[in-house]
């Protein structure tokens, strides 16, 4: 099941007003159900400001690399770190507050990479031992980058563009982040494609063509092995992760699904976890951190950890209070 790990406000409240609910569903519905009519849209005056500086507004991607906790808070334009869970939203370090309805972020514990989607780039930042500084060098990778990961087996950083659908390998060569390749995927079809995940020496592309695909990307090819058809009901998928022996995967009208083999959502043998856990929001981007598996959620601006034994996982709540 899962259970509340983070939220603006305590546990046994709402986690935001009603009115910022109301207006982070709204716009969230609109940019998810119609991402390429959104895409001719100007919004550059909700960029770049934080509009709400003590609240979350509209979380999309946590993780923890090394000691840090990072959140990316989308809507707020920015990116924010700590090292404890206990703090309020306002007293978390701020990595950056100058973006542009960014995503996802990753790091190899020196490098940091962000995707400023609207801006379509990359912000690049390096841990010193004085604290984080933002490098002045960024990259521009296709339109609309929408996921950034950093893969330990290749040791490169891979930033998925949601709109021109072309993969981006970035390494650390003596010293400095340096891009290797920019390669188109055509299995995608020209599809709006939200994010991607790493399992084994396959990359998992969620829903954009109907289809969940599965490459080799090892070689840098990221040749097609499969692709796995999915129901109408289903193509609006978010994310996807490899989790305890089974996939999750996450998209709009209330759905996680929990699937045993991916061959399931062929035949809509999935199981739809969202009600039974009394989910809020709009789930979106997985991550695993050690055995747990988290999840951010849209409009409700939690991030949830996925709880599989109540009397060994207790869920931590961050309180303003």
């Amino acid at each position: 099941m899962f259970n509340y790990l983070l939220t603006n406000n305590s546990f046994f409240k709402e986690s935001v007003s009603q009115n910022l609910y109301l207006i982070c569903g709204v716009i969230l519905f609109y940019l998810v159900l119609f991402p390429a009519h959104a895409a001719t849209k100007d919004y550059s005056d909700r960029h770049q400001i934080v509009l709400k500086p003590d609240k979350f507004y509209c979380l999309t991607h946590f993780v923890e690399i090394d000691d840090l906790f990072f959140v990316v808070d989308c809507y707020n334009n920015r990116v924010l770190y700590s090292d404890s869970l206990e703090k309020p939203p306002g007293q978390w370090h701020v990595l950056d507050s100058t973006l542009s309805w960014p995503h996802s972020i990753a790091g190899d514990g020196e490098f940091f990479i962000v995707d400023d989607s609207y801006a379509d780039k990359i912000s690049i930042y390096q841990r010193t031992e004085s604290g984080f500084k933002k490098l002045t060098k960024f990259f521009e990778v296709g339109k609309r980058p929408h996921r950034v990961i950093y893969d330990s087996v290749t040791q490169a950083f891979y930033a998925l563009s949601s709109l021109s659908q072309t993969m981006t390998k970035i390494k650390n060569k003596d010293g400095k982040l340096e891009i290797i390749h920019t390669r188109k995927l055509p299995y995608l079809g020209g599809h709006y494609t939200r994010s991607f995940s790493i399992s084994g020496q396959y990359m998992y592309f969620v829903s954009g063509p109907g289809k969940i695909s599965k490459a080799a990307y090892i070689d840098g090819n990221y040749s097609l092995v499969r692709a796995y058809s999915v129901p109408a009901t289903y193509r609006d998928m978010i994310d996807i992760i490899y989790f305890g022996g089974k996939y999750y995967i996450t998209a709009i009208r209330n759905i996680i699904l929990e699937c045993e083999e991916l061959e399931d959502i062929e035949t809509s043998a999935c199981k739809n976890i969202y009600k039974e856990n009394k989910f809020q929001g709009v789930p979106y981007y997985f991550t695993q951190i050690g055995q747990d598996l988290y999840v951010t959620s849209l409009g409700s601006d939690n991030v949830l950890k996925f709880v599989t034994d109540m009397e060994k996982h207790k869920a931590r709540t961050v309180t303003n209070n």
